[in-house]
């Protein structure tokens, strides 16, 4: 909430924006636990679930938290997360994923995807808070283009 409050300026208790939650690997449990996810199964979900998902939802932002979900969202048979930036090696720390741009495109449309560290309990082992912050501060920029964008379709 912090992170959506403080580089989004979203307050999620205001409804005044649309946004849809999911998760990468909903097709993993069988009733409402958590733990005990093994990240082999994040590919296998996001295939049978997110690719359909992301085709009917047709969200103008992804953000992807954590670098399996990431990874997964690469293996989606029917739709392709492609890395927008000029030079890319591909062998590159997960710190180094997340300062590249990516996109799916989707019937002509383009969608913007950034991939951030997961901010779980156990965030602060990877990445300080304000490091996450300012990670999440590269996606404002593109959030305010879509809301602008948005109020002249609205017009």
């Amino acid at each position: 909430k912090e992170l959506f409050i403080g580089a989004l300026r979203i307050d999620l208790n205001a409804n005044e924006t649309p946004l849809f939650f999911t998760n990468m690997a909903n097709c993993y449990r069988k009733k409402r636990t958590s733990g005990g996810m093994h990240s082999g199964w994040l590919p296998i979900c996001a295939n049978k679930y997110m690719e359909r998902l992301i085709r009917i939802i047709r969200p103008k932002i992804v953000i992807v938290l954590g670098r399996s979900a990431f990874e997964a969202l690469h293996c989606m048979e029917g739709l392709l997360v492609k890395c927008i930036d000029p030079v890319k090696s591909g062998k590159e720390s997960y710190v180094e994923m997340i300062q590249h741009r990516y996109q799916i495109e989707l019937d002509n449309e383009k969608i913007e995807v950034f991939p951030v560290f997961h901010p779980g309990a156990n965030s602060q082992m990877n990445r300080t808070f304000d490091q996450q912050l300012d990670d999440w501060k590269r996606i404002a920029n593109h959030y305010e283009k879509v809301k602008q964008n948005d109020k002249r379709t609205d017009a």
